[in-house]
């Protein structure tokens, strides 16, 4: 039976009143303190059959963890720790709103609200229900999550499952590529791929490739991911300035409209002097932004056109970002008195430029 059928089957409106509880805290549990929370004597209340079958009540504290209570579950009822799928009303008690294990957490972190059922006993009780896999089913589960095995030696109906195949991209976001057409247009799936790798968004589908969060997710820890991007989010200015806060070469990967804008091309060199090189050459030859971006990058003189090099006031602000972008000014202005002056030391000897030695700003990372 797979297990995305078994939560459905699990979700009806006689398990629902498993969830009709009463609350012990006003405010959300992850507010709940350790300490606090040793004071709440619990008992959870283990359903098998689909929620329909009470097994035992294990009494502890919201301080126990979801592995010690899948510890106790294989204990006490026999069920392996990685056959188990611990339920509460229709989520998974072993897996965070993102997709991440929860099995290190304490009870009181992992409850959407730490609410119990009414008995009229001494102990509050949470009702959980427990689903129990098949065997090879979860062997396989616990290979991807351990990394022993990759989506891409399983077989078709394998990476059609989409609690494997999150567990595969959440270990490789590059797995993300052996999954099912339908689960690489999954959100979730897409998010937990591009989390664990950025450039996982080149394997998926074009719908999420133009979801701006998926998207701002990618670039944001990796801004070369740009690429991979649809057209519109390659024109959105905010998604490229955040892919080149990552990384300014990120531009490059930007619409030729929006390199070409001359307002977004302002504030992208006043950040990053150096993208100048991939703005449209029409603005690599307007004075203003050539200004902005040698301010606040000598070496971006060098991406200027060759009418701004020979420019005074342009050399003038590059050299006094940098000494060493006099390398990359024209001839006459590198002999230049009031140039000269701002590469010499207190002494008046000029300073050693490292120009030539290495690359100009167009080449660094």
């Amino acid at each position: 039976l797979k297990f995305h059928s078994i939560v459905r089957s699990f979700c009806n409106p006689t398990m629902a009143c498993l969830a009709s509880a009463v609350c012990i805290s006003r405010g959300h549990p992850r507010g709940t303190s350790a300490r606090e929370a040793e004071a709440h004597e619990v008992s959870v209340r283990i359903h098998g059959n689909l929620g329909a079958e009470p097994l035992f009540v294990y009494p502890t504290h919201l301080t126990c963890t979801v592995a010690e209570l899948k510890k106790a579950i294989e204990r006490i009822e026999g069920t392996p720790i990685r056959e188990q799928r611990l339920l509460l009303g229709s989520r998974q008690l072993c897996r965070d709103t993102e997709g991440d294990s929860t099995h290190h957490l304490p009870l009181y972190k992992v409850l959407p609200t730490i609410c119990f059922s009414k008995d009229g006993g001494s102990r509050p009780i949470i009702d959980v229900a427990l689903v129990r896999l098949p065997p090879a089913w979860a062997q396989t589960l616990e290979a991807l999550e351990l990394g022993q095995v990759g989506l891409g030696r399983l077989d078709p109906s394998a990476c059609a499952e989409r609690e494997l195949v999150l567990a595969a991209v959440s270990r490789d976001g590059s797995d993300l590529a052996y999954a099912a057409e339908e689960l690489r247009g999954d959100r979730d799936v897409v998010l937990a791929a591009v989390k664990q790798d950025p450039l996982a968004l080149q394997y998926a589908a074009a719908t999420m490739r133009d979801d701006r969060e998926v998207v701002l997710q990618a670039v944001g820890l990796c801004g070369l991911a740009l690429q991979h991007a649809s057209n519109a989010q390659q024109n959105d200015a905010e998604v490229v300035l955040v892919a080149m806060a990552s990384s300014w070469r990120a531009l490059e990967h930007a619409s030729d409209v929006l390199r070409a804008d001359r307002r977004f091309a302002l504030t992208a060199v006043e950040a990053h002097g150096s993208a100048l090189l991939f703005l449209a050459p029409s603005l690599r030859n307007d004075r203003e932004v050539v200004i902005a971006a040698v301010h606040s990058s000598g070496w971006a003189l060098s991406c200027a056109s060759e009418e701004l090099r020979r420019d005074r006031a342009v050399v003038l602000t590059a050299v006094a970002c940098n000494p060493a972008a006099l390398e990359f000014a024209a001839e006459n202005l590198q002999k230049d008195p009031e140039v000269l002056a701002l590469v010499s030391n207190g002494s008046g000897r000029r300073i050693v430029a490292p120009c030539s030695h290495g690359p100009p700003a167009c080449l660094l990372q």
